[in-house]
Protein backbone atom coordinates (compact mmCIF):
# COMPACT_ATOMS: atom_id res chain seq x y z
CA UNK A 1 0.00 0.00 0.00
CA UNK A 2 1.26 3.26 -0.59
CA UNK A 3 2.86 5.96 1.85
CA UNK A 4 0.44 8.22 2.83
CA UNK A 5 1.79 10.71 5.02
CA UNK A 6 2.76 14.26 3.10
CA UNK A 7 3.70 17.38 4.56
CA UNK A 8 1.76 20.81 2.94
CA UNK A 9 4.30 23.38 2.10
CA UNK A 10 2.78 26.43 0.34
CA UNK A 11 3.43 27.12 -3.36
CA UNK A 12 3.25 29.88 -5.55
CA UNK A 13 0.40 30.96 -7.93
CA UNK A 14 1.31 33.88 -10.90
CA UNK A 15 -1.95 35.57 -13.04
CA UNK A 16 -1.00 35.37 -16.57
CA UNK A 17 -2.54 38.00 -19.10
CA UNK A 18 -6.15 36.69 -20.24
CA UNK A 19 -6.71 35.88 -23.76
CA UNK A 20 -9.87 34.63 -25.90
CA UNK A 21 -9.99 31.69 -27.62
CA UNK A 22 -13.41 31.94 -30.16
CA UNK A 23 -15.55 33.53 -27.73
CA UNK A 24 -14.25 32.34 -24.83
CA UNK A 25 -12.16 34.77 -22.00
CA UNK A 26 -9.64 32.83 -20.24
CA UNK A 27 -7.52 33.57 -17.16
CA UNK A 28 -4.21 31.94 -17.22
CA UNK A 29 -2.54 30.85 -14.04
CA UNK A 30 0.66 29.08 -13.45
CA UNK A 31 1.24 27.04 -10.38
CA UNK A 32 4.93 26.50 -8.88
CA UNK A 33 6.54 23.95 -6.36
CA UNK A 34 8.72 26.60 -5.52
CA UNK A 35 10.13 30.12 -5.79
CA UNK A 36 11.61 29.27 -9.42
CA UNK A 37 9.26 29.60 -12.44
CA UNK A 38 11.81 27.89 -14.72
CA UNK A 39 9.47 25.79 -16.95
CA UNK A 40 6.79 28.55 -18.00
CA UNK A 41 4.69 28.81 -21.05
CA UNK A 42 4.91 31.95 -23.15
CA UNK A 43 1.94 34.25 -23.55
CA UNK A 44 2.23 32.76 -26.83
CA UNK A 45 2.08 29.37 -26.03
CA UNK A 46 -1.23 29.37 -23.41
CA UNK A 47 -4.08 29.50 -26.67
CA UNK A 48 -2.67 26.83 -28.67
CA UNK A 49 -2.34 24.67 -25.28
CA UNK A 50 -5.86 25.58 -24.28
CA UNK A 51 -7.34 25.60 -27.58
CA UNK A 52 -6.01 21.51 -27.68
CA UNK A 53 -7.96 20.85 -25.02
CA UNK A 54 -11.30 22.70 -25.97
CA UNK A 55 -11.02 21.54 -29.49
CA UNK A 56 -13.54 18.76 -29.09
CA UNK A 57 -15.26 19.96 -25.48
CA UNK A 58 -16.86 23.37 -26.51
CA UNK A 59 -20.88 22.66 -26.94
CA UNK A 60 -23.99 24.23 -26.55
CA UNK A 61 -24.81 26.03 -22.98
CA UNK A 62 -21.12 26.67 -22.89
CA UNK A 63 -20.70 29.85 -21.07
CA UNK A 64 -18.09 32.80 -21.78
CA UNK A 65 -15.36 32.53 -19.24
CA UNK A 66 -12.89 30.25 -17.83
CA UNK A 67 -9.83 29.71 -16.45
CA UNK A 68 -6.40 27.01 -17.27
CA UNK A 69 -3.66 26.34 -14.58
CA UNK A 70 -0.26 25.35 -15.43
CA UNK A 71 0.75 23.27 -12.87
CA UNK A 72 4.93 22.84 -12.46
CA UNK A 73 4.67 19.79 -10.44
CA UNK A 74 6.94 17.26 -8.46
CA UNK A 75 5.59 14.82 -10.34
CA UNK A 76 5.31 16.38 -13.56
CA UNK A 77 3.43 19.28 -15.48
CA UNK A 78 0.00 19.47 -15.41
CA UNK A 79 -2.60 21.53 -17.39
CA UNK A 80 -5.99 21.87 -16.18
CA UNK A 81 -8.83 23.43 -18.25
CA UNK A 82 -12.35 24.88 -16.54
CA UNK A 83 -14.91 26.55 -18.38
CA UNK A 84 -18.49 27.51 -17.10
CA UNK A 85 -21.38 25.67 -18.60
CA UNK A 86 -25.02 26.94 -18.25
CA UNK A 87 -24.14 29.17 -15.49
CA UNK A 88 -23.69 27.24 -12.90
CA UNK A 89 -21.72 24.52 -13.81
CA UNK A 90 -17.86 23.75 -14.48
CA UNK A 91 -16.60 21.77 -17.53
CA UNK A 92 -12.91 20.71 -16.12
CA UNK A 93 -10.20 18.85 -18.23
CA UNK A 94 -6.73 17.61 -17.09
CA UNK A 95 -3.67 16.55 -19.49
CA UNK A 96 -0.20 15.81 -18.31
CA UNK A 97 1.95 18.38 -20.16
CA UNK A 98 5.85 17.65 -21.27
CA UNK A 99 8.43 20.28 -22.48
CA UNK A 100 10.71 18.26 -25.51
CA UNK A 101 13.05 20.18 -28.11
CA UNK A 102 11.74 23.60 -26.91
CA UNK A 103 7.84 22.70 -27.28
CA UNK A 104 5.05 21.78 -24.98
CA UNK A 105 2.96 18.74 -25.80
CA UNK A 106 -0.02 17.77 -23.81
CA UNK A 107 -1.47 13.65 -23.29
CA UNK A 108 -4.05 11.87 -21.35
CA UNK A 109 -3.64 11.45 -17.33
CA UNK A 110 -2.49 7.91 -16.74
CA UNK A 111 -5.17 8.47 -13.87
CA UNK A 112 -7.70 9.94 -16.08
CA UNK A 113 -10.45 10.40 -13.05
CA UNK A 114 -8.37 13.04 -10.99
CA UNK A 115 -9.66 16.44 -10.74
CA UNK A 116 -7.20 18.36 -9.16
CA UNK A 117 -4.68 18.58 -6.23
CA UNK A 118 -4.82 20.53 -3.14
CA UNK A 119 -3.26 23.51 -4.72
CA UNK A 120 -4.76 23.80 -7.61
CA UNK A 121 -8.40 23.33 -5.54
CA UNK A 122 -7.13 26.52 -4.01
CA UNK A 123 -7.39 28.09 -8.05
CA UNK A 124 -10.58 26.05 -8.59
CA UNK A 125 -12.08 27.75 -4.94
CA UNK A 126 -11.33 31.22 -5.77
CA UNK A 127 -12.46 30.92 -9.07
CA UNK A 128 -16.27 29.69 -7.85
CA UNK A 129 -16.20 32.76 -5.23
CA UNK A 130 -15.14 34.79 -7.69
CA UNK A 131 -18.02 33.48 -10.46
CA UNK A 132 -20.59 33.52 -7.56
CA UNK A 133 -19.53 37.09 -6.36
CA UNK A 134 -19.46 38.74 -10.03
CA UNK A 135 -21.36 37.12 -12.39
CA UNK A 136 -24.24 34.66 -10.78
CA UNK A 137 -24.54 37.76 -8.32
CA UNK A 138 -24.25 40.38 -11.30
CA UNK A 139 -27.26 38.57 -13.18
CA UNK A 140 -25.23 37.68 -15.69
CA UNK A 141 -24.68 41.61 -17.22
CA UNK A 142 -21.61 42.34 -19.58
CA UNK A 143 -19.43 44.59 -16.89
CA UNK A 144 -20.49 41.76 -14.65
CA UNK A 145 -18.64 39.43 -16.54
CA UNK A 146 -15.70 41.81 -16.91
CA UNK A 147 -15.95 41.97 -13.06
CA UNK A 148 -15.25 38.21 -12.60
CA UNK A 149 -12.38 38.35 -15.37
CA UNK A 150 -10.87 41.12 -13.30
CA UNK A 151 -10.52 38.97 -10.13
CA UNK A 152 -7.36 37.22 -10.41
CA UNK A 153 -5.28 34.96 -7.10
CA UNK A 154 -1.97 35.79 -6.79
CA UNK A 155 0.09 35.22 -4.41
CA UNK A 156 0.49 31.75 -1.95
CA UNK A 157 -1.84 28.83 -1.69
Amino acid sequence: MPEYRHSYERRRVASRPEFALQELRVKPYELYLGDADTCTLSVREWPSLVGAVLASDRSPGDGPAGFAIAHYARDGNYLLVSSWYQCNMLKHSVRAMRHEDGAWSLSPLAQPTIAACVWELAIVAFERDAWVRTTMGGGGATDSLDQYCGCRIQGWV
